[in-house]
């Protein structure tokens, strides 16, 4: 067997392909960021797994329950009334505290958009 040109160019050019073809493969390894994202995600929720139809009927076995069941039923008229007034008047009391945890983030957002330097954030989607 007879080699054409020099006796040290055929490692060269073995060598040089080998390069090329760990470069290559070297490229095709890597997950893209799509891939990268999705997996950090699961990774992130794997241990709060919900299942929409499983939630649906339960809660509404919960609702046939609750109109067999109806607590309320044997309360008096007055004492119902009682309670549906106990509850409203609730209701008032947890709005006027949501109303006082909401004050200072209204405050602050007014005071955003009265300085000029703060932009709002836009998110193109």
């Amino acid at each position: 067997m007879t080699t054409v040109g020099p006796p040290g160019l055929r490692p060269l050019a073995g060598l040089t392909a080998a390069v090329v073809v760990a470069l290559t493969l070297l490229g095709s390894a890597n997950v893209d960021s799509f891939t990268q994202l999705r997996y950090s995600l699961d990774a992130k929720v794997d241990g709060w797994m919900w299942d929409l139809i499983a939630w649906e009927f339960t809660a509404v076995g919960r609702k046939v329950s609750e109109q067999f069941h109806q607590p309320a039923a044997g309360l008096t008229s007055t004492d119902q009334a009682t309670l549906v007034q106990r509850y409203l008047a609730r209701a008032e009391e947890i709005g006027a505290l949501e109303a006082q945890l909401d004050l200072p983030i209204r405050r602050r957002r007014s005071e955003d958009r009265a300085d000029p330097l703060v932009q709002p954030l836009v998110f193109l989607g």
